[in-house]
């Protein structure tokens, strides 16, 4: 059986997903996407310069696809175009392998991902049809090597467990209401040091605590009200 605070995270991670996440993102445009894996597998995988990865063969892949093993390495070219929707706006790139993965952009290196950050800002005050093509290269790991702590997600730990761990999870242009993004990662962060601390701490209970409080307060069918009134 799993602890109470365990449950309560479980729940709120639900809440996170399927209610706050929602109203982060607006608009949102899909990008189409294409994988070349490495030579090699595993610590025996060749690093290839982004050189080379232009000049590699890509296949189109879809999300959901499962990619690996450890320390193995992955390109994902993205492609689309900037909606007309979106003019006036500022565009991110919402993207996540699964692991972690660097976002080059203009031939540099300009951001990484992990399974924790997944937005990279591309450009202020869109003016609608830019092409969009980019490069990101995934290293088939976490930040902090293979391994998985208690407090992760149960999915998470499992999916670490198998040959292929990696998973295409979105491949995304968005707009993001950052009231809403700070909001949704201030909760996410409370959720996650709750389950980081003892189950019989005082300040996981306080914040377990709160959280419900807050949770109680916030209309699911229109979280923004209850947002400004809380944050």
């Amino acid at each position: 059986m799993l602890p109470n605070l365990q449950y309560a995270a479980i729940r709120y991670e639900n809440f996170h997903s399927e209610v706050l996440l929602p109203r982060v993102f607006p608009l949102r445009a899909p990008l189409s996407v294409a994988m070349w894996q490495a030579p090699g597998s595993g610590l025996e995988t060749e690093h290839p310069s982004l050189a080379e990865a232009k000049r590699a063969k890509y296949k189109p892949v879809k999300l959901g696809l499962r990619w690996g093993p450890v320390w193995s390495t992955a390109w994902f070219k993205l492609l689309g175009r900037v909606p007309a929707e979106m003019r006036g706006h500022t565009v991110a790139l919402r993207f996540s392998c699964g692991t972690e993965g660097t976002l080059w952009k203009d031939g540099v290196p300009f951001q990484g991902f992990d399974p924790y950050r997944d937005l990279a800002f591309l450009t202020q005050n869109a003016k609608g049809g830019e092409k969009i093509e980019l490069l990101v290269e995934g290293a088939c790991n976490l930040p902090l090597g293979i391994s998985t702590f208690w407090w992760d997600h149960p999915e998470l730990q499992t999916r670490w467990r198998e040959p292929q761990p990696g998973r295409l999870e979105s491949a995304e242009l968005v707009v993001v209401d950052e009231a809403a993004w700070r909001y949704a990662q201030a909760w996410d962060f409370l959720r996650r040091l709750m389950l980081a601390l003892p189950e019989d701490s005082a300040r996981a209970t306080e914040i377990a605590n709160g959280l419900r409080d807050i949770h109680a307060s916030i209309d699911a069918s229109d979280p923004v009200p209850g947002m400004e009134e809380t944050a």
